[in-house]
């Protein structure tokens, strides 16, 4: 199998929430079958750090997300977590389109609202190549 890089956008891995969780089991389980996995951590903020031997990027804004990619050099972006983040419902919105013409962006999407609004179908189309 060819080295593909997946860089996961979620909580931390050591954040012991749904996403956090998630996050860390899916990018342990990549690493032990051969994938170089990172992981962006929306709690991290400061220099990258180590979990399980695997780096931590800081997310906590637009521009600790846009330098981690762009250390990291994903083939492959995961962002787990609610596309409302994408949009002006949340406090601090943050964007991958811009990444889309150097890796394929994912998107493993909870739903926290009992539909999507029009606003939030645009942000999915935007941000993402393909969700999961």
């Amino acid at each position: 199998m060819p080295d593909v890089r997946v860089l996961i956008a979620s909580d931390s891995p050591n954040v012991n929430s749904g996403y956090g969780i998630l996050s860390k089991d899916l990018g342990l389980e990549l690493n032990k079958r051969g994938f170089t996995v990172g992981f962006i951590g929306f709690q991290q903020v400061g220099s990258p750090c180590e979990y399980h031997g695997l780096p931590v990027y800081p997310g906590a804004n637009q521009f600790m997300i846009d330098d981690s990619i762009d250390d990291f050099k994903p083939d492959i972006l995961l962002h787990i977590r609610d596309p409302v983040v994408h949009t002006s419902f949340f406090h601090q919105p943050y964007e991958f389109a811009k990444h889309r013409n150097n890796v394929k962006v994912l998107g493993y999407l909870m739903a926290m609202y009992n539909y999507y609004s029009s606003n939030i179908i645009d942000a999915i189309f935007k941000n993402y190549d393909l969700v999961i």
